[in-house]
């Protein structure tokens, strides 16, 4: 029961950061978490190439994603699961009804060898999900983390 905890104390303070992040980039986001969720733990409102508003998703997972040779794990299935329900969920935010166009699968370990074939096999036949490993995710991270305000003489310093 206390290992549960932990994760979930981690797995929430990762989404609060990255929560963080995507305000700070002016993105509106909602934070999704809650036994009800449909596959996704963070929404956010982002503008595609032509300017045009879409819904995207994050499903954050804490820990490795391992799985067996002849059959995927329960977190595996549980997982991909999320996926499939968070791309076909339709969402109301504000006033406008939304289907999500990017899910991104994050996270905060590595996929081991038998998982990945399950992992790759979605990220082939879904284009719409992305999944974002451990390495990527630090890159992400310590790249976009807002950077704190250094007063001096009145003058704001990053």
């Amino acid at each position: 029961m206390k290992k549960k905890r932990i994760k979930n104390r981690r797995e929430d303070n990762l989404r609060k950061e990255i929560i963080k992040i995507l305000n700070s980039q002016g993105k509106k986001t909602v934070d999704n978490c809650s036994p009800v969720e449909f596959g996704a733990d963070i929404l956010f409102l982002d503008k595609n190439y032509f300017g045009i508003e879409e819904l995207c998703a994050i499903q954050l997972k804490i820990g490795d994603l391992n799985s067996r040779e002849n059959k995927p794990s329960k977190n595996v299935k549980e997982l991909l699961g999320q996926a499939l329900i968070g791309i076909t969920k339709e969402r109301i935010i504000g006033n406008a009804k939304y289907k999500v166009s990017k899910f991104y699968i994050v996270i905060q370990g590595e996929i081991k060898p038998f998982a990945r074939m399950y992992t790759d096999l979605v990220n082939y036949h879904f284009k719409q999900i992305h999944i974002i490993e451990k390495d990527d995710l630090e890159k992400y991270l310590t790249e976009n983390r807002p950077k704190s305000f250094i007063i001096s003489s009145g003058e704001k310093t990053l």
